[in-house]
């Protein structure tokens, strides 16, 4: 079977894993894709890694992250840190 990945076509074999819609991650021999909507994507590039996917459907275990962010309030900039859980599965069975 043949599959695109990336802009890559691939022969060799393909681990998929699909938390909900959108949220796809393939992994192959030398290649990892993942997505997260919602999520930015430095978040999903550096916290989140596929054995996190993997867990998170296979053991029901959510992952959660430290995000940062600058907010503006009246001309006065805030940076703020705040958890936010990431890949969770329960609330969908």
């Amino acid at each position: 079977m043949e599959l695109e990945v990336n802009g890559l076509h691939s022969k060799a074999k393909i681990t998929f894993v699909g938390i909900r819609s959108k949220w796809p991650t393939f992994k192959s021999k030398n290649n990892v894709v993942k997505k997260a909507k919602g999520v930015r994507k430095v978040v999903v590039k550096k916290n989140i890694s596929f054995d996190d996917y993997t867990n998170c459907v296979l053991n029901d275990e959510p992952k959660n992250v430290n995000t940062n962010a600058i907010r503006t309030v009246k001309m006065i900039d805030y940076s703020s840190t705040r958890l936010e859980r990431i890949c969770f599965v329960s609330d969908f069975v």
